[in-house]
């Protein structure tokens, strides 16, 4: 008679064994690490494998998914808000699975919560005034704005004239308009040195002197996507079709930097994406769609340095049309790499500079954003969340270290925060600074839940110096509001701001209320009159766009920072 050995049993009870057999479920634990108060982790994996029916359950603050199943299966396990919102310090969970047979398996969970990093100091130039903090922000966040218009009368003075922010104490000069405008957060209107801004002024582009508002050139050239030089404020560079230009403003000439539809590259077309900027020292990125190519430029030595976004290179299909090619300020001090994002989705794509292969090296994509659903290995896959890049920019700080900019969209907690993200982390540069990633979060924008009202944000980052600008809405992306509707607009935290932020996030410096109501009827739902407030190169003056609350009226002002030279 054949007999079958209770050794070689792994999930069967026989008559006659004299010990249960233990459950086949790997790894024997689970580690989970991040920071108090959030972000949640990645979710981690547990193998079993059997033939019967079983269920999984776990500890309070810890999931688990699916709860119960039939034969071999791969179960899910994360934690919620309850098991980060603790203190910091080292904590015990466990998952149980128990086999329909009786069988039951634990697996220990250690959870690490790091101490969270100080916030920033907020600072003024004055006040604040008319401000009241919420109990769960650590600053003056939500402010009443004297004579707000609508339904106020404020009036702001003309061209050339100035007024104190009464909130946060900043003196704002009207340098252009009714009506006027500037480009983009990103790159900035202002020339090198702080000589020049690219505005328009009614229909007509102009360059204007950055003290006097008087127009020094009225180029025919785009004012979106226009990247002045580092260091020569008599020039700025800008693409069409395949080929890099270069204006001279005192002399009012244009010539050709490059030609990409030639050899060796034979590019159709050429995009920065027009949210991107030229580095401190003079470099530029952009991507070609129909050959799929992305590349970084050395202005100085009209040298070229490119790799592809394709499948086949990246790993997935990749969409840039809202995006932007980005380079690093410089390069990093601890990588000792220069650094180009290709902002695309599903995923950003991240390479360096090769000098000594004359090529761009693909880095990883993403990476995959924890606390959202997605396998948690870090590494971004077709139906993850993760770091796209658009709305981003890139900031060096005073160590030299490179760092992304800009803000995201938490669970735990629920809102919308500033970080910054140190690119030579890599695939960890999305954890948690606190707990050996490069994430950091600098600050909270707005709370989710009703508390605050959800609003577009837009940031840019100085060149040469340790700052950006960070300018909040009055509501969500082309939200607008009535023709004489006069009710009193809902105020929010940091709703309506213009902020300041240093590069390792221990400042922030609030400016002003720009008063930039959108209003329907006004062109593109709008989008001319968000701020896109941009930053000068030492971080002394920020140039945004306001109507004062006016339909069809913005103007182009200028504000000091108190920073800088």
């Amino acid at each position: 008679m054949f007999r079958r050995s209770c050794a070689a049993l792994i999930l069967f009870v026989l008559p006659g064994c004299a010990q249960r057999p233990s459950i086949d479920l790997t790894p024997k634990q689970l580690s989970f690490e991040t920071v108090e108060g959030g972000p949640e982790p990645y979710q981690q994996k547990l193998t079993l494998r059997t033939d019967q029916a079983w269920k999984a359950s776990a500890d309070s603050g810890v999931l688990v998914k699916p709860q119960e199943g039939t034969g071999p299966a791969t179960i899910a396990v994360s934690l919620n808000g309850s098991a980060v919102f603790r203190k910091a310090g080292s904590y015990n969970g466990e998952v149980t699975v128990k086999l329909a047979r009786g069988e039951t398996g634990v697996i220990p969970i250690i959870i690490k919560l790091a101490p969270r990093a100080p916030g920033p100091k907020f600072t003024y130039v004055s006040g604040p005034k008319g401000c009241t903090k919420p109990p769960d922000l650590p600053d003056e966040a939500i402010c009443k704005v004297p004579d707000e218009r609508p339904p106020g009368t404020f009036q702001p003075p003309a061209a050339g004239q100035s007024y104190i922010d009464p909130n946060f104490g900043a003196k704002v000069r009207i340098l252009a308009g009714p009506p006027a405008l500037h480009g983009y957060s990103t790159p900035s209107a202002v020339s090198a040195n702080n000589r020049y801004a690219l505005v328009t002024n009614g229909e007509q582009r102009q360059v204007v002197d950055l003290k006097s508002g008087e127009a020094k050139s009225r180029p025919k050239t785009p004012i979106e996507g226009v990247m002045w030089d580092a260091r020569n404020e008599d020039v700025y560079y800008y693409v069409t079709e395949a080929q890099v230009l270069r204006y001279e403003v005192s002399a009012n000439k244009t010539s050709t930097i490059a030609d990409y539809s030639k050899a060796p590259f034979h590019f159709k077309r050429i995009i920065t994406g027009a949210s991107s900027d030229t580095s401190k020292d003079n470099w530029m990125a952009f991507w070609a769609p129909a050959e799929g190519g992305v590349c970084a430029v050395d202005l100085n030595a009209a040298k070229t340095y490119c790799s592809r976004y394709d499948p086949g290179t990246v790993g997935l299909g990749l969409n840039p049309d809202n995006g932007a090619a980005i380079v690093s300020k410089g390069i990093d001090r601890n990588s000792k790499k220069r650094y180009v994002i290709l902002a695309a989705r599903p995923a950003a794509a991240i390479y360096t500079v090769n000098e000594a292969t004359g090529k761009l090296d693909f880095e990883h994509l993403g990476p995959e954003l924890p606390e959202w659903p997605g396998n948690g290995d870090g590494v971004c896959q077709e139906g993850e969340r993760c770091l796209t890049g658009d709305h981003w920019d890139t900031v060096e700080d005073s160590n030299g270290v490179q760092y992304m900019f800009g803000a995201l969209e938490t669970q735990t907690p629920c809102e919308y925060s500033i970080y910054s993200l140190q690119l030579s982390k890599g695939l960890k540069a999305v954890l948690p600074m606190e707990a050996g990633g490069g994430r950091k979060r600098v600050m909270t924008l707005f709370r989710c839940g009703g508390q605050d009202p959800w609003t577009d944000y837009h940031v840019g980052c100085a060149k040469v110096s340790p700052y950006c600008v960070f300018s909040t809405t009055y509501g969500a992306f082309e939200s607008q509001r009535k023709e004489g509707d006069f009710t009193v607009i809902k105020r929010g935290a940091h709703l309506s701001e213009i902020l300041v932020i240093r590069a390792d996030g221990t400042e922030v410096r609030r400016l002003m209320e720009h008063r930039s109501v959108p209003l329907k009827g006004e062109e593109a739902q709008s989008y001319w009159t968000t701020p896109r407030a941009c930053i000068s190169g030492d971080g002394s003056m920020v140039v945004l766009d306001s109507n004062f609350g006016e339909m069809n009226r913005q103007r182009v002002v200028v504000v000091e920072t108190g920073f800088g030279k």
